[in-house]
């Protein structure tokens, strides 16, 4: 992989290093344990403060639906007809007047490719 000595020295301790900071060693912490750590606060304070707001005043709630009265609905209906899609679609046929000049050969499966 490498042509050098060097070369694979320099790669190996890049990576090493690289390695170093992200892990960490054991004397400090690498990159991911200080991540580790500030998520852990941020998570803390987040619950610190939702319970907080717990022990707030109480918030109202919506009223359940026995409180609620009920009031009537108008509901007007549409006759079936009208629902009903008109399905005729369209006809896939090309129009024989936009195929003036053009030559259509019916497909042999066991000719040649004119092309090529």
């Amino acid at each position: 992989m490498f042509r050098s000595r060097g070369g694979a020295l320099a790669f190996t301790g890049i990576t090493l290093i690289s390695v170093a900071t992200l892990v960490g060693t054991e004397e400090e912490d690498g990159a991911l344990a200080d991540s580790i750590a500030q998520i852990e606060q941020q998570g803390a304070q987040f619950r610190d403060q939702a319970g907080d707001l717990e022990q707030s005043a109480p918030v109202e709630t919506a009223p359940s639906p026995e409180q609620v009265p009920q009031q009537p609905v108008a509901t007007e209906f549409v006759p079936d007809d009208e629902l009903i899609v008109d399905p005729t679609g369209f006809d896939p046929t090309p129009d024989p007047e936009s195929l003036v000049g053009v030559e259509i050969v019916p497909l042999d499966p066991d000719a040649e490719d004119p092309t090529g």
